[in-house]
């Protein structure tokens, strides 16, 4: 789904809502709540899920909180300018870094 008009390209909330929420989280969702629950005895065997997002606009918006809420979606909250608790972005540069160095050193053939 493209946006229409002028843009400055990257993702909006509708596109957001159609082309992720949709397609791919809503469903795994309920497969996720589906697994959680033992029909005979209605006892959760796992700890409650919680959806994490940061605080990009499309994530952050009306449209698209409601849309998670009317699924039953809870989400955990991210508060502006909080420590990064997603423990992979410390990693995203040191890897970065290995990458390349490793991309750009001598390759030799056996």
């Amino acid at each position: 789904m493209m946006k229409k008009g002028p843009s400055r390209g990257g993702v909006d909330n509708l596109c957001y809502t159609y082309e992720v929420l949709e397609p791919l989280l809503i469903p795994f969702w309920k497969e996720l709540k589906v697994e959680r629950y033992d029909p005979d005895t209605f006892e959760c065997d796992q700890l409650p899920y919680v959806f994490q997002q940061d605080n990009a606009p499309l994530h952050a918006s009306k449209w698209t909180q409601r849309r998670l809420q009317k699924e039953g979606i809870p989400i955990l909250e991210h508060i502006s300018n909080s420590p990064e608790m997603n423990a992979i972005e410390g990693v995203w540069m040191p890897l970065r870094i290995e990458i390349t160095q490793q991309w750009n050193a001598p390759h030799t053939i056996e």
